[in-house]
């Protein structure tokens, strides 16, 4: 599971729990620092540079502050590198009529010389057979 490898790098937050009183604390701090840091260092760049986690990140800073938006972004890095070491998808591979575009759009881009020099009979046999590895990878 994520919250074992998240426990493992010391990303989940204390609880503390108390009769009616529950509430998060600070990092744990298990596991391995460099590899934390490294994560954390990547989630406080992440809210610098225009990418699907700022606008989330951003969100979570205005709200609790930018180091602790930086650990969230973290966090999520960590449970996202889970599932790419697992094998599940990824968000591109679900559209493959984007995917399929994004794809066309490249083999314009290198020319039909170039594409038949690589052994396709044209672009959309190219495209084709680049999304046959995708989703042979899923």
């Amino acid at each position: 599971m994520h919250k074992k490898l998240v426990a493992y790098l010391g990303l989940n937050p204390s609880v503390s729990q108390s009769g009616n009183f529950e509430g998060g604390g600070a990092l744990k701090r298990h596991g391995r620092g460099a590899l934390r840091a490294l994560l954390i260092q990547s989630g406080k760049k992440l809210l610098e540079v225009t990418n699907p986690l700022q606008k989330w990140g951003l969100a979570v800073a205005a709200r609790r502050g930018r180091n602790k938006a930086a650990v969230a972004v973290a966090r999520k890095l960590c449970v996202a590198l889970w599932h790419v070491m697992q094998g599940h998808l990824i968000g591109a591979i679900d559209r493959l009529d984007t995917l399929h575009t994004k794809l066309y759009k490249l083999a314009t881009e290198l020319g039909l010389r170039a594409i038949k020099n690589q052994g396709y009979e044209s672009k959309e046999a190219f495209v084709q057979k680049k999304l046959y590895v995708l989703r042979s990878y899923a």
